[in-house]
């Protein structure tokens, strides 16, 4: 936060902000009467730190008492990019001994980048109040629109100050809560509940899923079937590892990345048709430690979820198809699945973790579905994708040959 002069000929600065509880003293110091008697903090031009020795004597000084001497071996007050460091080193340990994945490493350095860049690198941590959360949060509403996302990104980012402060779980590197005020608050649910409702579809139709499959090229059309086969997103086929698949049985045994929850799934013959082709035409990759990935692009190097996104997204235009977002698929997995009731199978599929307030699902049953579950799921996947009597998407036609497309389908949800 900036500090800004009066108009007067004082020169004196003006208060940070509204509620600061020190004023400009004549002598250049910031100062407060306590107890009838003056007491000066520190420069005008470091109010930072004015304000840390006033909110580090102040209980004494209220109390009559002389001030507390600091330890000669005392630590500085704690700044913003400290406090970001700190954080990020101590999460970089857990991504070493593997609890944590790097893809959520790199999101929280994103995230202390923006505290850095909003609160100011030099900022004392415990001088931040209200009008510098408001701040942060506009910069965060600047970028995301969506109320879920929003509410995300303030949990995360008071993540770093649980760490810092006080309490059982904090590292106690300041003492005093911080004031993070009314307008930093997670959105109310029923707000994102009116906005989820408000958004387009987000599951395909399956006229839709016909023109993906026959245009898609041999990669993107497998990583396309594991995707409405398995619910598999887009740094899911990415990362995807040979030692995950077994050709021979056509399962899938693939931890989920994002949660390293367990999940199990029975691949249709058209999947397993289509990423045996891939792995049969597979190039060597140009790093030995690169061998175990199924599926690398024409640089011999693994996929990146954002390369799946983006050739995704030519497709989807080429395919005249309105959902351009290759995680759409897991949407529609979903959205066809849990048609079924089998709540358990489509959990274990998609690697997802019973809701909390669910007691029955996420504490007392303690089972695990059965393989004959997880096949009715994924063959009522395959059957509203190719009903009775029709065929199903073939590859490409490079020859010339197009299938025609399916009737039309008037309610993406259908599964008749």
């Amino acid at each position: 936060m900036s500090m800004t002069l009066d108009s007067t000929t004082s020169g004196r600065p003006s208060k940070p902000y509204d509620d600061f509880p020190l004023f400009p003293h004549a002598c250049g110091q910031w100062a407060k009467k306590i107890r009838g008697r003056l007491r000066y903090f520190g420069p005008w031009a470091n109010w930072h730190a004015a304000l840390a020795s006033y909110l580090s004597q102040r209980e004494d000084l209220e109390a009559g008492r002389p001030p507390r001497r600091p330890a000669a071996d005392e630590a500085p007050p704690l700044t913003v990019k400290q406090m970001v460091a700190g954080y990020l080193e101590a999460r970089r340990l857990d991504v070493d001994s593997k609890a944590l994945d790097l893809a959520t490493w790199k999101g929280y350095e994103r995230y202390g980048k923006q505290l850095i860049r909003i609160l100011g690198p030099d900022t004392v941590v415990q001088t931040l109040g209200p009008e510098d959360f408001l701040r942060l949060k506009r910069d965060l509403q600047a970028t995301h629109k969506s109320l879920c996302t929003l509410r995300s990104d303030i949990g995360k980012i008071r993540l770093f100050f649980n760490w810092a402060g006080p309490g059982e779980r904090g590292k106690d590197l300041y003492h005093r809560p911080i004031r993070f005020g009314p307008d930093f608050r997670t959105p109310d649910a029923r707000a994102i509940k009116r906005q989820l409702d408000q958004q387009p579809r987000k599951v395909f139709y399956r006229k839709e899923m016909h023109r993906l499959l026959t245009k898609a090229r041999p990669k993107l059309r497998a990583m396309i079937l594991l995707g409405i086969n398995c619910g598999l997103g887009n740094t899911d086929c990415a990362r995807l590892t040979r030692d995950r698949l077994n050709l021979k049985t056509g399962w899938l045994h693939y931890p989920r990345p994002k949660t390293g929850v367990e999940r199990r799934c029975p691949l249709w013959p058209e999947t397993l048709e289509a990423v045996k082709k891939v792995w049969e035409a597979r190039r060597s990759p140009r790093n030995p430690a690169h061998k175990r990935y199924v599926f690398l692009t024409h640089r011999r190097k693994p996929f990146d979820g954002s390369d799946v996104t983006h050739e995704f997204h030519k497709l989807a235009g080429k395919a005249k198809v309105e959902i351009t977002r290759f995680y759409r698929l897991r949407h529609t997995f979903a959205t066809i699945a849990s048609r079924s009731n089998l709540l358990k199978a489509v959990d274990t599929i998609m690697g997802d973790k019973p809701p909390a307030n669910y007691m029955v699902r996420s504490v007392y049953d303690h089972g695990t579905a059965s393989a004959s579950d997880l096949r009715t799921v994924v063959n009522l996947v395959h059957d509203w994708l190719c009903p009775a009597g029709t065929t199903f998407p073939p590859a490409s036609g490079r020859n010339g040959s197009q299938p025609a497309d399916p009737p039309a389908e008037p309610e993406p949800l259908s599964v008749a």
